[in-house]
């Protein structure tokens, strides 16, 4: 009797222990790419293509990584600007939701926009932010979540935007996901471009992301002038 009271005491240590690392590795920052992918995979049950399909063409990771990275290298880049192309259902809204994450929690003081080419589409990737916050995030945030923004007790902070010019106007924040930009009227688009600041140490970066809906459209435009304004195209 008092070895198996003994071999019940010792499992519960050995729970506690494990159940204490787990926590520990929940609030530790990825180092590297693998420890990135490994934490998505852990911490939200996806896990992320790293592997080209096309050799002209980029893997989700190589996305995640660019957007994540950028404010830990120690020369850190003017921008962090991304264009990211990608078809229908192809999980890019929800990606971007990976890395609006990440951003609040590991990035104090970042702040985040997203304006969607329509409120259903800005609200589709704060519905998917949201999701993963009950994934035993819940504690870093100030407040409960509301319908349209979140506060992190790290000062960090995401809200969606309307798609009007008043709206983003006026804006000084750190990160801008534009999602379905093809929908974007272009004045709310252009406006958009003067929204992203680098501040408290954190890289600025507007990030459009859409499918290509139809020939000589915002995105083809957007597209064809990223290698002149040296813009990555993750496709």
């Amino acid at each position: 009797m008092a070895k198996l009271t003994l071999a019940k005491s010792t499992s519960n240590i050995d729970i506690e222990k494990a159940a204490s690392i787990y926590s520990a590795l929940r609030w530790t920052r990825p180092r590297t790419r693998a420890d990135l992918k490994n934490y998505v995979k852990v911490f939200l049950g996806i896990n992320i293509p790293d592997r080209k399909i096309c050799p002209e063409h980029y893997s989700p990771m190589d996305y995640l990584w660019h957007s994540f990275s950028a404010d830990f290298t120690t020369d850190k880049p003017a921008n962090a600007d991304a264009i990211v192309w990608a078809n229908r259902a192809g999980g890019k809204t929800e990606l971007a939701a990976v890395a609006t994450l990440l951003d609040c929690i590991f990035k104090p003081n970042c702040q985040v926009r997203i304006l969607g080419g329509s409120g259903e589409q800005s609200g589709r990737m704060y519905e998917y932010l949201t999701g993963f916050l009950r994934n035993g995030f819940e504690e870093c945030l100030l407040h409960p979540a509301r319908k349209s923004k979140c506060s992190f007790s790290n000062g960090s902070a995401v809200e969606v935007l309307t798609q009007s010019p008043m709206s983003v106007r006026g804006q000084h924040i750190q990160k801008l996901r534009c999602d379905e930009v093809e929908l974007f009227d272009e004045d709310v688009f252009a406006a958009a471009k003067f929204i992203t600041r680098s501040i408290a140490g954190l890289v600025a970066a507007m990030e459009t992301i859409s499918t290509m809906h139809r020939p000589y459209g915002l995105m083809q435009k957007i597209v064809s002038s990223a290698n002149q304004l040296g813009t990555p195209v993750f496709i």
